[in-house]
Parts: structure tokens; C-alpha cells; sequence
């Protein structure tokens, strides 16, 4: 049964529906007929009767426990993706390829060393970039930053002082990977996807610095951060594999 039809099926049974066949056309469904149970034929006899149609039992506490049985419309036959499509969930897909790794490296800086109100610190407690090789310990958003050189999703250049420093735009395909993984990471960390992708870094941060945090918890929910994203890769997988044939 569908989900739609559950709460239908529900009044139905409680007697609040009169007509099943009109309850089930408003929840959604296309219903071919429906067939009133007199003389207490099986479902599966329905089902036997109507081959590749959907049947379900409605019974009706009002007209005194009578049955009817609805076959609704067959489903679609599964159509295959077009070019366009496949292309497309294969490029989300490289590009969450790129966001599991860039959570597992990250995860990997907090194993090392962790702090809290700063992207990185060095072995005397101050500040540094968080890619810096002096760089001894990070943050949640400051590992995932550090990861994103490490991995090569972005290339640093240097100023007019000698000094290394961030791209100042990312590239398409980076800054994609770089919010995937920030909202896989926000939402292993508060149970939710924050409602804006501005948002992302802010509630990684806001959760890292929290008072009683452990970089041991950190490092556990970037990797949990990586398996959702993971998860959805095998999903896509799947999609473009049943797409494609």
C-alpha cells in the first residue's frame, strides 16, 4: 500500500469514509475498479484475477465490516535515464568521491591534534594557517580546510610578501566539493542539514566549540560525515546503473 493511502486506508477502516473507491481517487491514486468482497474471495484470488495490477483490501467498519478491493493503476515500466542524466549523477558522483575523501583526510588532522576558536595552531599555541607546515593541531572547518590542499582540491599561491595563501574563488567543481562536505559534516554533527548552504561553516564551527567538545568526538563525526556522503554514492551508483541499461 502506498504511504499515501495509509491514512485512507485508516479512515476507512475506522468507519470516518463512506466510499473507498472516491477516498482512494483523493489521496492520489489512479484506481482502475474496485471490486466489493460478497462472498469472501481472497485477496490473492484478486490479484491472481488482475495480473500486473496493484490490489489492496479496504474493509468498512460503517457498512458492517464489508471488504472492497481496489486495483489501482499498474505502475510506469522504469524508463532509462538519458545521456544528459547519467552524465550528470556521474559527475555528482566524482564529485562525492572527492567530499568522502576531504572528510576522511580531515578526520585524519583532528587524529593529530585538535583545538577549538582557531583553524590551527602550532606547537606553542599560536595561530597559523591551518595548511601551514608548522600547523600541529585543528578545528573541525580548519582540518576540512587544511584537507582541501592536502587532497589537491585547491592549488595555494603566493602574495607579493612570499607567502602561501588560499585561492581567492574556488573553481566550480572545488566549491561543490568543499559544501558537500561541509553539509555532510554540519549535519553528522547536529542531526540536521542547516537550512542554508551559508550556514555550513558556521554550525561546524559553532559545534567544535563547544564547551565539553572532544577532538576525539570531532574526528568520529567527520568520519560519520564521510559514510552519509558515502551512502549516497552507492545510491547514485545504483541510479546510473538502472538508468543506463
Amino acid at each position: 500500500m502506498s504511504d499515501r493511502l495509509t491514512p485512507v486506508a485508516q479512515s476507512i477502516d475506522d468507519g470516518t469514509v463512506a466510499e473507498p473507491f472516491e477516498a482512494i481517487r483523493r489521496a492520489g491514486e489512479e484506481v482502475v475498479s474496485v471490486i466489493a468482497d460478497r462472498i469472501g474471495v481472497a485477496q490473492e484470488a484478486v490479484k491472481a484475477a488482475h495480473p500486473g495490477r496493484a490490489v489492496i483490501a479496504l474493509t468498512n467498519k460503517a457498512r458492517g465490516s464489508r471488504t472492497w478491493y481496489a486495483l489501482l493503476a499498474a505502475a510506469p515500466a522504469p524508463r532509462s535515464l538519458t545521456p544528459e542524466t547519467v552524465e550528470g549523477l556521474r559527475l555528482s558522483k566524482e564529485k562525492d568521491l572527492m567530499a568522502a575523501r576531504l572528510l576522511d583526510r580531515a578526520a585524519g588532522y583532528v587524529d593529530e591534534g585538535w583545538t577549538q576558536c582557531c583553524d590551527a595552531v602550532d606547537a606553542n599555541g599560536s595561530g597559523v594557517l591551518p595548511f601551514s607546515k608548522r600547523a600541529e593541531c585543528w578545528c573541525a572547518l580548519g582540518a576540512i580546510r587544511a584537507a582541501k590542499v592536502r587532497i589537491g582540491l585547491v592549488t595555494l599561491y603566493q602574495d607579493a610578501a612570499g607567502d602561501l595563501q588560499y585561492p581567492k574563488a574556488m573553481p566550480p567543481f572545488a566549491a561543490s566539493v568543499y559544501s558537500r562536505a561541509l553539509c555532510a559534516a554540519a549535519q553528522a554533527m547536529i542531526g540536521r542539514t542547516p537550512k542554508h548552504p551559508a550556514m555550513y561553516a558556521s554550525v561546524v564551527t559553532n559545534w567544535n566549540d563547544t564547551e565539553a567538545m572532544s577532538g576525539e568526538t570531532v574526528a568520529r563525526k567527520l568520519r560519520e560525515a564521510a559514510a552519509l556522503i558515502w551512502r549516497r554514492i552507492e545510491d547514485t551508483q545504483r541510479a546510473i546503473r538502472g538508468g543506463a541499461s
